[in-house]
């Protein structure tokens, strides 16, 4: 994606991450986007959702999709 827009990073922030609790997940790996303007809103997200100190839940950030499998495993 080259960038996350201003909606969807709420919809992440606010509706996804919820559902992703409620479902038990424990660990959330994001790849970072080579495209600047992904970058940016991804980090923005990512600085949310770290500010709000969810509970139990893991998240790291990759460059590479390989190594957000070998983490998320």
């Amino acid at each position: 994606m080259k960038a996350i827009t201003k909606e969807h990073q709420k919809y992440i922030t606010e509706k996804w991450i919820v559902g992703a609790i409620q479902s038990r997940i424990t660990k959330i790996a994001s790849v970072m986007p080579k495209d600047v303007f992904g970058q940016m809103g991804s980090n923005a997200v990512n600085q949310t959702i770290e500010s709000q100190q969810i509970g139990t839940l893991e998240m790291a950030t990759f460059d590479s999709i390989e190594d957000a499998e070998k983490w998320i495993q």
